[in-house]
């Protein structure tokens, strides 16, 4: 997402059974309009059957803004049986 002020961020959420989990935050590190904002996370999750999960992206940038599809990336993995 590319910013046009160094105020602004964009935020990443997830909710586990519709209640929030996790969220990551990052900021705009230049005023610069060709400067993009990468948000990076990470959450571990225990979950049982029937569990599940959801994950928003927000920022305040004031206006729609698309991500770049060749870096979006959003991956799970499940350990055990």
């Amino acid at each position: 997402i590319n910013a046009t002020d160094n105020d602004k961020y964009v935020a990443f959420q997830l909710y586990k059974n519709g209640a929030a989990y996790a969220k990551s935050y990052t900021q705009a590190q230049s005023s610069s309009a060709a400067a993009g904002i990468i948000p990076v996370g990470s959450a571990e999750a225990y979950l049982v059957a029937g569990d599940y999960m959801e994950f928003y992206v927000n920022h305040n940038m004031g206006s729609a803004k698309n991500f770049n599809g060749a870096q979006a990336r959003f991956c799970g993995c499940r350990i055990g049986s």
